[in-house]
């Protein structure tokens, strides 16, 4: 298998677990279960860590290594968005900790991830 099935097959991974987190944080509706929200967050932000950096090292250095205008671009995006990403993840762990956090703020974080 090449590192771009594998990197297509972490991001529907990556996707789908953004879906059921989302769908949890939606049935939730009228009351948070915080333990299951921040289980499935914490999960969720470990992958985007690993398979963030891996995509660092084995797509996006040599990209920039071919000194190509246009790939050199690619990986330059590539490396800002996965910046945006870790923000975002961030973000989304400290309010899995903050108790004044409702419902709707975990959601929006989880709907801007699913974007980027």
């Amino acid at each position: 298998m090449d590192i771009l099935t594998l990197i297509r097959r972490d991001h529907d991974d990556i996707f789908a677990r953004l879906m059921a987190l989302e769908e949890i944080l939606d049935w939730q509706r009228g009351y948070l279960q915080r333990p299951v929200v921040t289980r499935q967050v914490q999960e969720l932000v470990k992958e985007l860590q690993v398979h963030a950096r891996a995509e660092e090292l084995s797509l996006y250095k040599s990209l920039l290594e071919l000194d190509l205008h246009k790939l050199d671009e690619k990986g330059r995006e590539g490396i800002a968005e996965h910046a945006c990403i870790d923000d975002t993840a961030h973000r989304l762990l400290e309010l899995c900790e903050d108790p004044y956090a409702g419902r709707e703020d975990l959601l929006a974080e989880v709907v801007v991830l699913k974007e980027l």
